[in-house]
């Protein structure tokens, strides 16, 4: 409330400005200072404290130019000015010498009113702040009412209220841009005084523009005035990067047939994936979720583009993604991330099951088109499982060049996307994909353990396919012989 009172009498003092000005820049300074400008243009507490804190400044402060200059500073002032005039005080250094007690009569009536004015926001807030609690469809209406009315009033044509419906559909369409609205209003409030002070400069100079850098007050404004265009665009470039700075990384790992407790941080108990565990124990934070699709191409087009496969048409394998879906590559990219996408996309190929396809990019490099706005560093292909088996394979760069891996797939296709970091400037926040077509075994560069997990990961699957069998065919036999019993207990009764 302080700078703001600042702002205002500073505005109040320059002659030709007036309390709108003072509001309108001393709220956007509050706004470009608070810690929740996001609040502002909501109610925020700041920003009506500002706007009216510079409000009250200016009324006192436009007396001194008034008075001195017998400049009013807005349209207020200026009926003051011609009450003065009515009765004999003409505005001046005069003034004070001639009318002195008038002078300070009038100094003492504005401490008694700033005085009231405290007494009466001390006091009577409460009772004025039931004004909000107005219903909207009661308090709407009267506002615009008073406003078309206000606008007929001026001149008393109704051109001036059809302008105003025009503004009204224009402020809608700015407020749904989120363009801001202080520029224009101080536009209008400022426009009509800088156009007429422009056109009067140059009558004086007879048309010549070096009247405005023929005197060293004029060159400090336009140097003051570049200054403070510089900082604004300034602060709002560091408040860009340290918004961006904010903002996570995030990695998407994308696996098919993989359920979330096969991770140590997710209750798994045998050490299968160790690296992801241990991320999460230094306070990597791991969420998870689940398709209802149970196919390659559908489920990582619902993911892609949180719409349903009714919505997208890829309801089965071997359908392209549609051109005209948006997928979380081109929303991410639009928020200022930077993107990598390693893997499967399974999204570019088209035609009917069991035949080949009539667009087929199953097994060579998928276009820039085709990426679904993925445009940063990509090793993919799109159907893994076509160019690539547990052991080894290849991918496609971003330049369509082909990259070939040899080891466990689950390995190189982490490795792939460990080389996004060697190219990786921090410049932006990055959004990453890591799409497998396997589950996840053991996340590690060591081939020893890599071996002792394959051999040990096979055990585990003979066991599991064999138990479900021999558990299927136990049930059955324990049905058959217990309905033979019943049968044979039923016979025994008779």
């Amino acid at each position: 409330m302080l700078v703001s009172s600042i702002i205002g009498t500073i505005i109040g003092i320059i002659p030709g400005t007036g309390a709108s000005m003072a509001s309108w820049f001393s709220y956007d300074r509050a706004r470009s200072m608070s810690r929740h400008p996001e609040e502002f243009g909501k109610g925020s507490v700041e920003g009506i404290a500002a706007a009216e804190s510079a409000n009250n400044a200016v009324t006192g402060a436009t007396l001194i130019p008034l008075l001195t200059l017998g400049i009013p500073g807005d349209g207020c002032v200026a009926i003051m000015l011609s009450a003065l005039m009515i009765n004999g005080l003409n505005p001046g250094l005069s003034l004070f010498t001639e009318q002195g007690d008038i002078m300070y009569a009038i100094m003492l009536g504005l401490i008694l009113v700033n005085a009231f004015m405290f007494v009466q926001g001390r006091f009577l807030t409460n009772l004025f702040a039931k004004v909000v609690s107005v219903p909207q469809e009661i308090l709407t209406p009267i506002i615009v009412m008073f406003c078309f009315a206000g606008a007929f009033s001026v001149n008393k044509s109704y051109f001036d209220v059809l302008v105003a419906l025009v503004f009204c559909a224009v402020a809608w369409l700015l407020r749904k841009i989120d363009f801001p609205a202080v520029p224009i209003l101080l536009g209008l409030v400022l426009g009509k005084m800088a156009e007429t002070n422009f056109r009067r400069a140059l009558m004086v100079s007879r048309g010549s523009y070096s009247i405005f850098v023929s005197s060293p007050f004029c060159i400090a404004f336009l140097a003051l005035t570049a200054l403070v265009i510089g900082s604004v665009a300034f602060n709002k470039m560091k408040a860009r990067k340290k918004k961006m700075a904010n903002r996570p990384n995030i990695i998407f790992y994308f696996t098919d047939q993989q359920r979330a407790d096969t991770c140590g941080c997710y209750g798994q108990k045998l050490d299968i994936t160790p690296r992801l565990d241990q991320l999460a124990s230094e306070g990597v934070k791991f969420e998870w979720a689940f398709s209802p699709q149970p196919v390659c191409g559908p489920c990582r087009a619902l993911f892609q583009t949180g719409k349903y496969p009714t919505e997208t048409g890829c309801f089965r394998n071997n359908v392209m993604l549609p051109a005209n879906v948006k997928t979380l590559g081109s929303y991410i990219e639009e928020a200022g991330y930077e993107t990598a996408y390693i893997g499967k996309w399974h999204l570019a190929s088209d035609g009917e099951l069991e035949k080949k396809p009539t667009i087929d990019h199953t097994i060579t490099a998928i276009p820039k088109e085709l990426r679904g706005g993925y445009t940063g560093f990509w090793r993919a292909s799109d159907v893994l499982e076509f160019t690539s088996h547990g052991y080894d394979g290849y991918v496609f760069d971003e330049n369509n060049n082909r990259i070939d891996f040899k080891g466990y797939r689950a390995d190189c296709i982490t490795d792939l996307a460990l080389e996004f970091f060697d190219q990786y400037d921090g410049q932006k926040p990055f959004f990453m994909t890591i799409s497998t077509s396997s589950r996840i075994i053991r996340t590690t560069t060591s081939t020893t353990k890599v071996r002792s997990a394959r051999r040990k990961n096979t055990r585990i699957s003979k066991r599991l396919r064999i138990w479900p069998r021999w558990a299927a065919i136990t049930k059955r036999n324990i049905r058959i012989i217990w309905a033979r019993a019943r049968r044979w207990i039923e016979i025994w009764a008779r």
